[in-house]
């Protein structure tokens, strides 16, 4: 919110009695830890049933977070992803629109994405991203931001103070002709300024 972002309701899950009513107004809500890798411990809830199922079950020693559910026909999720100077400054970044929500793919999808040409980032995503990665005060830090678009609207999910996972630092290695290993060692050193990239090209990862 500081950094201007657009979110959605979300709070710390405190009993029983706040998951049922934050439901109800809400409709469908995400259940997450409020610490967490991915989508593990995730759960949509579309009704008091499924919100008594998760209480019941839930890890009693983990922290949760709740928030609306975000949908939409066209909605797309897309990370802003890359890594922040000695300043707090965008040194490298790049956007990656993945085919489906995380959600969605640990219950069986295909996870398929890709990172976008730098000629081809979103003008919202390229403006407000360096925005929250200020406002998070990440210095000499990857990050990995997550953002649901559906229409024009970009609403930001969640920061991640780390390099995206799976193989995305190699596959930008490959894209933009780049080592990201070696400019993060040189960031964490105190190097500011943009990280130079050889090329613009795209990798894709199916999976």
């Amino acid at each position: 919110r500081k950094a201007g972002a657009t979110v959605v309701r979300g709070e710390i899950l405190r009993d029983r009695e706040h998951l049922l009513k934050f439901r109800r107004d809400e409709c469908v809500i995400v259940v997450k830890p409020d610490i967490g890798v991915g989508a593990s411990d995730t759960h949509k809830i579309s009704n008091d049933a499924e919100a008594e199922t998760f209480w019941s079950r839930r890890d009693v020693n983990t922290e949760y977070f709740i928030e609306r559910f975000i949908a939409g026909p066209d909605r797309e999720l897309l990370s802003f992803d890359g890594i922040a100077d000695d300043n707090g400054d965008v040194a490298y970044a790049t956007v990656h629109p993945c085919n489906e929500g995380l959600l969605e793919i640990v219950q069986g999808g295909t996870l398929a994405y890709h990172c976008l040409r730098q000629i081809d980032i979103p003008k919202p995503l390229r403006e407000i991203g360096p925005k929250v990665v200020k406002a998070f005060g990440l210095r000499r830090r990857f990050f990995h931001i997550e953002f649901f678009r559906v229409g024009t609207t970009y609403y930001a999910l969640e920061m991640n103070a780390r390099p995206p996972g799976v193989l995305t630092l190699d596959m930008n290695n490959h894209a933009y002709g780049v080592d990201l290993w070696a400019a993060y060692a040189r960031l964490a050193k105190g190097v500011t300024g943009p990280v130079p990239l050889a090329r613009d090209l795209i990798c894709a990862y199916v999976a």
